[in-house]
Formats: C-alpha cells, structure tokens, sequence
C-alpha cells in the first residue's frame, strides 16, 4: 500500500509543489568574469523542502528542451552576466523576480505534461529520480562525463596499498564528496576546467592583472602566501613532492577566495584531501574550494571569535550542559571547550582523527552539511569524558583530549552519537529539545544547498 501511495506521489510530483528563488549571489570564475548563482527553494505539500542552486543557462537550457506552450518569459541574456562591476543589485534583483515568476508558472503548466517534460524539471528541481536515487538526483550532463572520468583517473593515480583500510574505495569516496559538495560542478563547467591550472601558473601581480585580476584581490591574496609558506614547511608530509603539492592547492585556493585567502588549519585539510585524492591537486582544490564556500561557508572566518561568539560551539555547551553536565563543569574549571576544541575545528579533525575515523566525519560533513562538524565535535569530547575528567589543568586537558582523539578507531560510534544528536536537535534559548528544522544553524548560516535534498 505505502509502494502504492509513493507511486502516485512520484507521478503527480508537482501538485502542491510551491518554488521560490529568495536569493542570488555572484560568483566569481576569473578575474572581473563572473556569474549569478541563483537559490531555488522546493516544498512538497507533506512539509520537506531543500535548496538547488542554479545559473542562467541552467533555466535556459531546461526552456531550450520544454515544448513552447509551456513557456513563460524570462529574462533575455545580458552581457551584464559575465562583468563583477555591472551586476549591480537592482539588475540582480530584477532577474531574480522574472525567474522566479516565470518559474512557479512552468511548474503549474507542467502539472499536466508528459513524462519527458516531467523528468527534465524533475531533475531541475533537484527531485530524486522515480525509483529514487536519493541525493544523486538532477546531476547534470557535464558533471555526469566528470565523475565518470574521476574513479578512473583516481584508480590509476591511486597505490593499490592505501585502498585496502577504506571501507568505501577511495575513487569512490571521493567522487561521491565531488558530487555532494557541488565541487564536480565547479570543476566540470566550461569557464572552470583549466582554472587550476591557471591559478598555480601566476607569477606575481603583474601576471594576475594581464590575466584579468585584480590588483586588490591580489594584495589580499598575498598576505597569505607567507603565512602559508610558513605553516607548509612545518606539516609532516611523506615527501618534498607532497609539500609542492600541497603548497600548490593552498596557494590557488588563496588566490581564487582572496577573502577567505588561508586560515590556520587549512594546510592540514588540504593535506588530507590531497591524500585521498590519490594527490590529484585540482580534485583536493575543487574540494577546499567548496568546502569553504558552501559546505562550510564562514566557518574559518569566525573562528577568530570562537573563544567568546563561537557560532558552533554555543551549540556544543548546550549539548555539554544538557547530555554531559559534569563533564561541562569539568571542563570550565580547567580548560573550556570553546578553547580546547579550537585546533579541532580549525583543522576540521584532520589534526586529530586517525584518517579511516576522518574518512567518515567528511562522508557526514559532505552528505548533511558544514552543521555536522559542530555534531562530530560534540561526539569527540562526548567519547573521551572518561579521560577528561580525571586530569587537572589546561595542559593535561589538552594532552588527555589529544591522546583520545588520537586512537579514536571506533568511527561508528562517533557518527551514531553524531547523527543522532543532529536528527535530535537542541533548542537554544534552554527550554528544551527542538526539531532539527527548527534549530538555528550552528554556523549561523543557511546550511549548503546542494545538501538539502528530499528523503
């Protein structure tokens, strides 16, 4: 009976459907080149919602396969949508209205149409395919001839030696964190393909402004390039070829988000990312890249403030208080968890997890979004209660947490407490529990896009 009533859901998906774009922020793909990202909102009549996100083209190439009848106008293209300074926020506004609009009138036209024209705005929408797919669903064409070239690429880069621990195989596990991060849709797309490769060829300022730059983009970005320098020189690698490596992703990465540029900690995400990427550079970009600008998005930024704001850690002292008070009393007496988590969330563990314990955080974090890690954090000091609370003092805190974390192998009771906490919710102003949908995001941010797909 419920395969039934699902069968019917999946073939009048749109009844009850409402769709919305509240926002549309301008992405940068090279120097003055950029683009509009837009933010659709999706809700069913039976209450779940997610965000897509979606260009220009992407509504143009969807109208471009629809029969005409079902057309309501958009917006023409403009060459406004390739210059930074003529995007101004009255043009951006104004598109953002007509798409929307033009949008909840394909969706009501559509209603009635045939199962191809249902299946093209299905996975415009980001609605799992009928038979269900889950998060995989609405990829597009060109991400598609991506991921089917990765697994490859990484199997042959990959030593047969370091699949062997890894439930998941890595080429796998990285493609599946490409694809739930939106990194294979930056690293696909025509204006993108040969980005990393520009971005490690830059010489000095005078190269970045032939090549489009900015010079002030440049300035931000180089105040970075010693402290990261510096930080690379002190990671623990392999080999010399691994450092160039990783100081190659960190130095396009700083030059690409002038503004995030480099955070302490960042040099330790890349290294593990490279890692498991069998060392391929653009695949570890492309996901530090969305990491910092989706996933996460922030999250390095305001952990300057993390000792007194702390955006997740208000999260984490509710947990303590509410799951592990004694163990919160514990820990303000000597060493508070604001200040002892501070290395583990700048690093998002990658300091501190064995690598098959960090393997599955980052399957958590890709899959559910940047709040995860405030949850995995939590879990951590929740697993290591019976270490911390025997030791005095902020240095033997440190130790006894550090020693923990460490030899922390039990990846599945780190996530179930994780994810259970996460389904769980906490409401923040004390007066007990909340739904997860009701919660404010740790980070105070919307939590990623591309991760709120339907069950």
């Amino acid at each position: 009976m419920a395969a039934e009533d699902e069968g019917e859901e999946e073939a009048g998906f749109l009844d009850g459907v409402v769709t919305a774009i509240p926002r549309v922020e301008v992405v940068r793909v090279s120097g003055t080149i950029c683009c509009a990202e837009y933010q659709l909102q999706v809700k069913r009549r039976r209450g779940d919602s997610w965000f897509v996100l979606r260009r220009y083209s992407d509504f143009l190439t969807l109208y471009e396969r629809l029969p005409s009848d079902l057309h309501a106008p958009i917006p023409p293209k403009s060459w406004r949508s390739i210059s930074f300074l003529s995007m101004t926020p009255e043009f951006l506004e104004e598109r953002r209205v007509a798409l929307e609009v033009a949008l909840r009138r394909l969706a009501i036209s559509a209603v009635q149409s045939d199962v191809v024209v249902q299946a093209d705005l299905r996975a415009f929408l980001g609605f799992p395919p009928c038979g269900g797919a889950g998060r995989l669903a609405g990829v597009d064409s060109h991400v598609a001839r991506y991921l089917i070239r990765l697994p490859v690429d990484l199997e042959l880069s990959l030593p047969a030696r370091a699949m062997a621990p890894v439930p998941l195989l890595p080429n796998l596990r990285v493609a599946m964190w490409m694809l739930l991060s939106g990194a294979a849709h930056k690293a696909s797309i025509a204006e993108d393909r040969e980005q990393y490769a520009a971005l490690v060829s830059v010489t000095d300022e005078a190269d970045w402004c032939r090549r489009g730059g900015s010079a002030k983009d440049y300035s931000l970005a180089a105040r970075a390039l010693e402290t990261i320098r510096s930080d690379v020189n002190r990671t623990n690698v392999s080999s010399s070829a691994e450092r160039e490596r990783m100081r190659r992703v960190l130095r396009a990465f700083a030059l690409k988000e002038p503004r995030t540029a480099y955070c302490q900690g960042m040099n330790s995400v890349a290294l593990f990312l490279l890692r498991t990427a069998g060392g391929r550079e653009d695949v570890a970009f492309w996901l530090l890249v969305s990491l910092a600008t989706d996933v996460i998005r922030g999250h390095w930024e305001q952990l300057s403030h993390i000792a007194t704001a702390g955006a997740g850690t208000v999260t984490i002292r509710m947990l303590l208080g509410e799951r592990t008070p004694d163990l919160l009393e514990h820990l303000d007496r000597n060493l508070p968890p604001e200040v002892l988590l501070c290395d583990f969330m700048l690093s998002l563990g990658c300091r501190s997890l064995p690598p098959t314990t960090l393997w599955r955080c980052f399957d958590l974090i890709f899959s559910e979004g940047g709040d995860a890690l405030v949850y995995i954090a939590f879990a951590v000091l929740h697993l290591a209660e019976g270490n911390l609370v025997v030791v005095q003092g902020a240095p033997a805190t440190s130790e006894a947490l550090a020693n923990c974390t460490a030899s922390m192998q039990d990846a599945d009771r780190l996530i179930e407490i994780a994810r259970s906490e996460m389904a769980r919710g906490v409401d923040h102003s004390g007066s007990g529990t909340a739904s997860a949908d009701d919660r404010p995001p740790p980070f105070g941010v919307s939590a990623p896009f591309s991760r709120h797909r339907p069950p």
